[in-house]
């Protein structure tokens, strides 16, 4: 029999296994609870985002506690793992804006489970349905394999996709509906549908492109070239039948200045910004032409206009519409006018919940107008802005030239929201007479 004396009794190694059985089980349970922190409560429906979002307040101590299944857990550990997932430290925080000064946040109750949202003055943690997100721009980490699991997280080809319109306000739309928990946005545009080589990998390719969601998420993508790329219309038809289509739209005169302008930086800052601007094919049309100043890039010499140029194309949006509505029936498009979003996001998000079926999420509580960069940021889960980038000096147009390109641009507008049935902010233009 396997054992040992001590002062001369024998103790049997069933004694020992049985003691150490004990602790371990012990140990194991406060693990497996605190692996519940990281993980998010029975999958929500599409229907209910009640206690989506866990919270502190940042007036609050940084220090408190909370109960999971009847033991104590301090709030600061979801932090600490999101830490030790990164590699980062507290200090590498984005701080600026979390003072009670500068953000009003909305009081929940504290005696929740805390399962996805932690933030206090200089930290800011939560997870979104397959991930861990905080307040260090760009971080976004994938929760651990077994979590994953555990949620039924995995790549989903796209439900919706933000399919356009280039410089008519998609990167912001996106980086603020990626904030709603019914979704799951790519971080970056795919062109999946725009590329030969991509398209060839089928559906199956495409999910492998997406960001992790949970079964309960709807799977988004944005790329806004494929508005005006006819070719990506029959690939999506085929593997996303029901496909939902989110278009965001500019006044056309002021979509092709701002489009000018991206492109002029793109030329004179990236290393083979110039070729970037070349027609791929030799009789390619359209095709952009960005010169030194806008008016030459759009208007010949004599005065007539450029139509065949990519800066005017892009913005006759009854044009592309109609193309893609050939395939995809009128239920399935939603088209947002970029003031909206500008002057009103709340009224735009509440748009899009409604036409993707998501539940309540977006409010006014959500954003905050930040008076110094003049327009609004989203202050819940967390405080985010676009970047200075976002909102490149334009140049001053003469008013002959606004006037003629509105003169252009008003008949296909009309057009567009006789399509649609909806009227934009640019259907028409005001005369000098009203």
């Amino acid at each position: 029999m396997l054992g040992f004396r001590v002062r001369g009794k024998p103790v049997l190694w069933l004694t020992v296994s049985m003691a150490i059985i004990i602790l371990v089980t012990n140990i194991s349970h406060h693990q497996s609870k605190q692996s519940e922190i990281l993980q998010h409560p029975p999958p929500l429906m599409r229907g209910d985002v009640s206690g989506a979002y866990g919270y502190r307040s940042p007036s609050r101590p940084k220090q408190m506690s909370f109960k999971l299944d009847g033991d104590d857990y301090d709030m600061s550990y979801l932090e600490n793992q999101f830490l030790e997932f990164t590699g980062s430290s507290s200090e590498d925080f984005d701080s600026e804006f979390f003072s009670d000064e500068n953000v009003t946040f909305p009081e929940q109750n504290t005696n929740q489970k805390l399962t996805d949202f932690v933030v206090n003055k200089t930290t800011n943690v939560f997870q979104h349905g397959c991930y861990m997100r905080g307040a260090i721009k760009g971080i976004k980490k994938l929760l651990p394999v077994d979590v994953l699991s555990g949620l039924g997280c995995k790549q989903r080809p796209p439900e919706a996709i933000v399919f356009g319109v280039k410089k008519g306000g998609t990167t912001t739309l996106k980086e603020f509906l990626a904030f709603h928990p019914g979704v799951s946005v790519a971080p970056k545009e795919l062109k999946f549908l725009s590329s030969s080589f991509l398209r060839k990998q089928g559906l199956e390719g495409y999910a492998s492109l997406m960001p992790y969601s949970l079964p309960t998420q709807i799977p988004i993508e944005k790329t806004p070239g494929y508005m005006v790329r006819y070719r990506c219309i029959e690939p999506l038809k085929e593997m996303v039948p029901n496909c939902k289509l989110i278009a965001i739209l500019s006044d056309p005169v002021k979509r092709a200045v701002s489009d000018f302008v991206h492109l002029s930086w793109v030329r004179d800052h990236r290393e083979g910004g110039a070729s970037e601007l070349l027609p791929k094919h030799a009789h390619q049309m359209p095709h952009y032409e960005v010169k030194s100043t806008f008016e030459e890039s759009v208007f010949y010499p004599n005065g007539s206009l450029k139509t065949w140029n990519t800066l005017l194309d892009t913005s006759l949006y009854y044009k592309h519409a109609k193309m893609w509505m050939g395939y995809f029936p009128p239920e399935n498009f939603l088209f947002l006018d970029s003031s909206d979003l500008v002057y009103n996001p709340v009224r735009t998000f509440q748009e899009i919940e409604e036409f993707l079926g998501l539940p309540p999420f977006f409010s006014e509580h959500v954003f905050h107008f930040n008076e110094t960069k003049g327009f609004y940021c989203v202050r819940y889960p967390i405080y985010s802005c676009m970047p200075p980038s976002k909102g490149r000096p334009h140049p001053i147009v003469d008013d002959r030239v606004v006037k003629k390109l509105q003169e252009y641009f008003e008949p296909y507008n009309k057009e567009f929201s006789h399509l649609i049935n909806k009227t934009f902010s640019w259907t028409t233009y005001a005369t000098d007479d009203e």
